[in-house]
């Protein structure tokens, strides 16, 4: 029996080269198709809608030149943009939003229910949190700078260790 071999090369070229970058080339044509019509859309959708305008405000972005915005949007618990209050009303018109009659606004505080005044005065101590004798106590103050374990009295101030014995 014999078998007939149809030969379609192209110079250079084998039928099933040709067959997959014809793939190729449609497929990229989709990617690019859909990129262009559907992504666009979505991601303006995406940008567009805020939960949350405050506007009105002293809004203390805290960043590197601890800037002062005049308003802020909020999207999901997080802030979406900080600016001016009409560019933000005018990006976000149908977006709830909240006069803060020139109030401050410190966006990202979470309390975590830290006693400043206590832990300010933890920083001013030497943490002797394993010191077992005198010897550890006393290379715990050596190690650390005086300014964090100096009072205005002139004592020193430690916390965290365990009793020793005095041996």
């Amino acid at each position: 029996m014999k078998f007939w071999t149809v030969n379609l090369a192209i110079p250079g070229h084998d039928l099933f080269y040709l067959v997959c970058k014809i793939q190729r080339m449609f497929l990229r044509a989709f990617v690019f198709a859909f990129c262009l019509v559907v992504l666009p859309p979505a991601f303006l959708l995406a940008q567009s809608a805020a939960d949350l305008v405050v506007f009105n405000a002293k809004v203390y972005t805290m960043n590197e030149r601890f800037d002062v915005a005049q308003a802020l949007a909020v999207k999901n618990g997080r802030i979406l943009e900080v600016g001016t209050s009409s560019a933000l009303l005018k990006k976000f018109p149908n977006a709830p939003n909240f006069d803060a009659q020139g109030r401050a606004v410190y966006p990202g505080f979470i309390d975590a229910h830290a006693h400043f005044v206590e832990y300010a005065a933890l920083l001013a101590t030497v943490n002797l949190t394993g010191a077992k004798s005198w010897r550890n106590v006393f290379i715990a103050f050596n190690n650390t700078s005086p300014k964090n374990h100096r009072r205005r009295d002139n004592g020193l101030r430690g916390m965290g260790g365990t009793r020793t014995t005095g041996r």
